[in-house]
């Protein structure tokens, strides 16, 4: 069993900079493009050694049932929240960017409207 994820199923996991983490579509995608039968579960990494830096694992569960398959188990807060990932197939590595891009411009908007309520 992964002592991390908790999860016997684990094939295993990729380390991720707060850089790179934007870049977990694009992984994703790949890994669901390789076996459909799969789900992925995203961890603030335990044994981050930085002081400053969070590093995170996205770890890739094979063999799940078919209820589990093609999600993200996101538990970098305090809740666990399931995301549905299975668009990504039928997207093109275009798009998947655009995802990025469109998360990373909603989080700056926001930071940038509750900067200005002060």
């Amino acid at each position: 069993m992964c002592t991390k994820c908790k999860d016997d199923r684990c094939s295993g996991m990729y380390l991720l900079h707060p850089k790179e983490l934007e870049d977990r579509f694009k992984i994703m995608k790949k890994e669901l493009t390789e076996n459909e039968n799969r789900k992925f579960i995203l961890i603030v990494s335990p044994s981050s050694g930085e002081l400053f830096t969070r590093f995170f694992e996205l770890h890739v569960i094979d063999n799940v049932e078919e209820n589990e398959a093609k999600t993200l188990v996101d538990r970098r807060f305090m809740r666990e929240y399931t995301l549905n990932v299975d668009y990504l197939l039928n997207m093109t590595d275009e798009q998947v960017d655009n995802i990025t891009e469109t998360i990373n411009n909603s989080i700056g908007a926001a930071i940038k409207m509750y900067s200005n309520k002060g």
